[in-house]
């Protein structure tokens, strides 16, 4: 009789831990923020023909006007470096899915709350990350992101200059080549042409 016990309380607590561990998958899955880009929503990009020194028309009534980098950007490209910003927050697939792609095709490394850029990519390219929900420099989005449309995430930013002019291109949704966006193989292409310009 002891031993049909022992069997029975064995079978409870393995029914326990089976169902302990869906319910905690289950939880993560739910608690994940959807953002946007999960909603299929990706607002279309401009697609990629050079790089802007104001805003394109794709911009709507900012069409035209001078861009207010923050100095924290102007700073860094007056220091000689292409910089590369790139707005994600957890639980955003697409920021992940874009990070992931970006590290398999050697241009990044690390997480994106430490990422940096791989070594043939260091020397020329500062890459900034920004925790929208948790950074200090969020409000970052409102210069780079359409009117409108600056809670999408991720947002994919460039800035170069030369001779103290700066230019930029940008991006919001993932480097996924779809809807005028650029791929992550383009991408790196996009910063390759910044460094060129960068390098006069």
């Amino acid at each position: 009789m002891k031993v049909w016990k022992l069997v029975g309380v064995l079978i409870a607590l393995v029914v326990l831990a089976g169902g302990s561990l869906n319910a905690y998958v289950t939880s993560q899955r739910l608690n994940e923020s959807t953002c946007l880009g999960c909603l299929a929503l990706n607002p279309r990009g401009a697609p990629f023909t050079d790089f802007w020194s104001a805003y394109p028309d794709s911009y709507g009534s900012r069409e035209g006007k001078e861009v207010q980098h923050p100095s924290w950007v102007t700073g860094e490209v007056n220091n000689g470096s292409v910089v590369m910003l790139f707005f994600w927050y957890h639980g955003c697939q697409p920021c992940k899915q874009q990070w992931d792609d970006m590290k398999k095709r050697g241009l990044v490394e690390g997480s994106e709350e430490d990422g940096r850029m791989t070594p043939p990519y260091a020397q020329n390219v500062t890459l900034i990350t920004i925790d929208v929900v948790n950074s200090d420099r969020t409000d970052a989005r409102t210069v780079y992101a359409q009117p409108g449309r600056e809670e999408f995430t991720p947002i994919t930013v460039v800035v170069t200059g030369d001779q103290g002019n700066l230019y930029w291109y940008a991006f919001q949704g993932p480097a996924d080549g779809v809807g005028g966006r650029p791929s992550v193989q383009e991408l790196i292409d996009i910063i390759e042409m910044a460094i060129q310009v960068r390098e006069g």
